[in-house]
């Protein structure tokens, strides 16, 4: 995201929720923690619809690829404006994202052996 793209988000963002800029920057780089109050009465339709649906997302995408999660790491998203069945405007909301299965994490397969973790411990 440019620079640019992304000021203009955080004075938007600043001007819908009455935060201000400063505040919301920091909020995006993790720096401040929204009051949940704030929040609750923030609520975008986005947020209710990932609410609404997204434990029934969750479950098709586990049937379809297997239990894990889509990745944010190399994540890709994009909001378009298309023309609904009556030509009424509607939001199109992708998320694309890798998807990476669970892998069951076993003590034998870390690095540092279970022993040499609690003798650290134990010396400490």
């Amino acid at each position: 995201m440019s620079t640019q793209l992304r000021l203009a988000f955080m004075f938007q963002m600043a001007e819908e929720t009455g935060l201000t800029n400063v505040y919301v920057a920091q909020l995006l780089k993790r720096q401040a923690q929204l009051n949940p109050q704030t929040l609750s009465t923030r609520a975008s339709p986005l947020d209710e619809a990932v609410m609404h649906y997204g434990e029934n997302i969750k479950e098709i995408t586990n049937e379809e690829f297997g239990n894990g999660i889509m990745s944010a790491t190399v994540f890709y998203r994009s909001a378009d404006k298309v023309k609904g069945g009556d030509r009424e405007d509607r939001v199109v909301a992708t998320f694309d994202g890798k998807h990476l299965p669970y892998a069951e994490q076993k003590s034998e397969h870390m690095a540092a052996s279970k022993s040499t973790t609690t003798s650290k411990l134990t010396n400490s």
